[in-house]
């Protein structure tokens, strides 16, 4: 069992990319706007949309929640076996003044149910949607501080944290032949992850009270696997081997979990005191996707059976020529009047549009993902005179609905192992969030 572990993970061709929160956001307003929050984050939301506006804040917050994600995947009526997304998610943002200067320092946390993070393989022949095939199976962490520059700007920067692998299997011994049960192999497994960090940073502008502005940028960021097989040994009995110290190398280089950098803006507009308008425009740098195949090499050495050994190496995978998309994310919400209650409600929605950056599949490659369509509601309320809280606590819930149109790929070969398909899908995600301020 272990080395068919080992050869598992050593052959996995990962066909994942970005993470839960490029999906589905983070907390329940602002994934009820479509996203459309950069100018506009509030509590652990800043954390991903605005690190910049952390510093605005003005109190203490901590934010917790739980989200779930349906989606409902297909290609040519067959299920595509894409798996939900569910998890909890938490942060802190700590505000501050420093003399007359104004800091914040904030983290939040993204943990799935099921698995931390997920290498998952997939024939590469077969149809696959980049956006939601493996992309939110991940952990993800992130911590920032945001500093007040004067006259309503801030700034922040941050981290996010996520692990590279580098693995190697070495099967050393004898292979019993033509008798197996004389077999006597040694099995070492060296597995590493190494941390990896990529920056994220925001401007954010508070004009006036009615009108704000923002600005965001995300680092791409690809997870890089690198395994390898080695095996040395004797190959026949002892007395009379066939083979004396023989070799078989195969390493395997791949990649996961890519983002596309992202840069994101936003603006925020208070049309009347109980209206708020919101919209963003997401630059999505698509063209530096890798091909998440794996670029597989092997070598042997059979001593006198060289000769009679040919062992090609795997087809290695087509670049897929990805293109950068610009998504636009649009939202609202409307405050209802109090009328004297010490609950205070609010109503959101929003509209999101995300065009797919695959190009048409002509030949080996199969991406089905075709363009987004996301609507998104969500309801909250404000509880104020909490019995132990000095501030108000708010609870928001979300629902947004993704629609992917159907895509139809004709292929340019009649011969063509998969051949022409027709791949749509949607996904149903919604979630909770409550947030305590100090």
């Amino acid at each position: 069992m272990k080395r068919q572990c080992a050869l598992l993970l050593l052959l996995a061709a990962a066909p994942a990319h970005a993470n839960p929160l490029d999906a589905f956001g983070l907390g329940s307003r602002a994934a009820a706007m479509a996203g459309a929050a950069t100018a506009s984050p509030e509590g652990i939301a800043a954390n991903y949309y605005n690190p910049g506006a952390l510093a605005a804040a003005s109190s203490m917050s901590f934010d917790i929640g739980y989200m779930l994600a349906s989606p409902h995947m297909s290609w040519n009526g067959r299920d595509a076996g894409v798996d939900q997304t569910r998890g909890m998610f938490a942060g802190l943002n700590v505000p501050g003044r420093v003399g007359g200067l104004k800091l914040a320092l904030g983290a939040t946390i993204f943990l799935p149910d099921d698995r931390l993070t997920r290498v998952k393989s997939e024939p590469l022949s077969g149809p696959r949607f980049i956006y939601y095939d493996n992309r939110t199976q991940r952990l993800y962490m992130a911590a920032n501080a945001a500093v007040g520059l004067g006259h309503g700007l801030y700034f922040g920067a941050g981290f996010v944290w996520m692990s590279s692998s580098h693995g190697n299997v070495q099967l050393n011994g004898l292979v019993g032949f033509p008798d197996p049960e004389q077999s006597d192999l040694r099995l070492a497994i060296d597995y590493q992850l190494e941390t990896v960090r990529y920056p994220q940073m925001g401007l954010y502008w508070q004009h006036s009270d009615r009108l704000t502005f923002g600005l965001t940028y995300r680092h791409s960021f690809t997870l890089r696997l690198a395994q390898s097989l080695h095996i040395e040994g004797i190959v026949g009995p002892l007395s009379h081997p066939l083979i004396q110290n023989g070799k078989v190398d195969v390493s395997s280089q791949s990649t996961d979990l890519f983002q596309p950098a992202q840069l994101a803006a936003g603006m925020a507009f208070r049309v009347r005191p109980r209206w708020l308008v919101t919209a963003d425009v997401v630059y999505e740098r698509w063209s530096e996707f890798e091909n998440p195949g794996a670029a597989i090499q092997l070598s042997a050495d059979l001593k006198d059976f060289n000769r009679f050994v040919h062992i090609p190496n795997p087809p290695q995978p087509q670049a897929p020529y990805f293109h950068d998309v610009l998504a636009l994310r649009s939202g609202v919400e409307y405050s209802v009047p109090r009328r004297g209650s010490r609950l205070e409600w609010q109503l959101r929605g929003g509209y999101g549009y995300e065009p797919s950056p695959v190009p048409d599949q002509f030949g080996e490659t199969n991406f089905a993902d075709g363009d987004k369509h996301t609507l998104g509601t969500g309801l909250g309320v404000v509880i104020r005179d909490v019995p132990l809280l000095e501030q108000p606590l708010a609870l928001d819930a979300h629902l947004a609905w993704t629609i992917v149109p159907a895509r139809l790929t004709r292929k340019a070969l009649e011969t063509d192992p998969v051949g022409d398909f027709e791949a749509s899908g949607w996904v149903l995600a919604t979630g909770i969030t409550m947030r305590v301020s100090f």
